[in-house]
C-alpha cells in the first residue's frame, strides 16, 4: 500500500506549527482559534496531494514545511514538502528499507526543534537533519548499539525534544530509554528498566509537582528524571 500526503482547507488557513507527534504540547490539542464550526456541505477543499511512499508516520509542520517519513524499495527517508503547495523541498535517506509482517516502512513521526529535524526509523536509527535542506547532522542506530531488537511491530515511539535532549525508546535491557545530546548525538543518559520497547511515544508530564519523562515500555510505565535518567517510579 502506498501513502499519499494531502492538505485540505475548509476556510482561512492558520499558521500555528504542529512540530511533533500529537502537537506542540504532545497532547493532541491545538491552540488555534476562530475555526469553522462545520465543514461545507461538499467537504473541505483539497489544496494539494502528492505520493508519499510506504509508511505509517504522521506529518509534522513548522517553518512552512510539512515533514514526514516513508520508504521506497531501497530506503527509509525523511521528506520535506512546502506546506502551502506540496512541492518537494528535500528528501534524505536515513536507513535501508524496513519490512515487517504487520506493515512495511517507518512508524515514528519526526520532531522539529529549532533548525533540526529528528527522525526515528522502523529499525531504530535516530537521525538528526538540517531543517532547511535535509543535510545530515548525525545518525545512530541506537537499538543495535545497545543490544536491543526492534519491537515486533517495529520502533513506533516518536522522538521527543526536551531542552537540549532528544529522547527515544530503544527497548534494550540496560537502555530501555536513551537521551542524546540534540546537537552532537552523544548519549547523555540511559534509563534501563529491563523491559522491551512498546509502541507508545514518550512524553513530558508534571507528576507530583515534578516535570519528568513518562514512558510506556512493553509491559510497564515509568517516570524518569529528565536531567539524569534516574527512574523515579515504575
Amino acid at each position: 500500500a502506498g501513502l499519499a500526503i494531502s492538505a485540505a482547507c475548509g476556510g482561512q488557513a492558520l499558521a500555528i506549527d504542529w512540530p511533533q507527534f500529537l502537537g506542540p504540547a504532545r497532547n493532541g490539542i491545538s491552540s488555534e482559534t476562530g475555526l469553522i464550526d462545520q465543514w461545507p456541505e461538499a467537504g473541505p477543499r483539497e489544496v494539494w496531494r502528492v505520493p508519499g511512499g510506504i509508511g505509517m508516520s504522521a506529518v509534522s509542520v513548522a517553518s512552512g514545511l510539512a515533514i514526514t517519513t516513508a520508504q521506497d524499495a531501497d530506503s527509509q527517508f525523511v521528506v520535506a514538502l512546502d506546506a502551502k503547495t506540496g512541492a518537494s523541498m528535500w528528501r534524505t535517506e536515513i536507513a535501508p528499507s524496513y519490512r515487517n509482517q504487520m506493515g512495511n516502512g517507518p512508524r515514528a513521526t519526526p520532531a522539529i526543534s529549532g533548525s533540526a529535524v529528528f527522525a526515528f526509523s522502523g529499525d531504530g536509527v535516530l537521525a538528526s537533519l538540517e531543517l532547511k535542506n535535509g543535510n545530515s547532522r548525525w545518525s545512530r542506530n541506537l537499538v543495535k548499539e545497545y543490544g536491543g531488537k526492534p519491537a515486533d511491530y517495529g520502533m513506533a515511539g516518536s522522538p521527543i525534544v526536551w531542552n537540549d535532549l532528544v529522547i527515544v525508546h530503544t527497548g534494550a535491557a540496560r537502555a530501555t530509554v536513551v537521551a542524546c545530546d540534540a546537537k552532537s548525538g552523544e548519549t547523555r543518559w540511559t534509563s534501563g528498566t529491563g523491559d522491551s520497547a512498546g509502541y507508545s511515544s514518550p512524553t513530558v508530564l508534571k507528576v507530583s509537582g515534578q516535570e519528568q519523562l513518562v514512558a510506556f515500555t512493553g509491559s510497564s510505565v515509568a517516570g524518569i528524571d529528565l536531567k539524569s535518567g534516574t527512574k523515579l517510579w515504575q
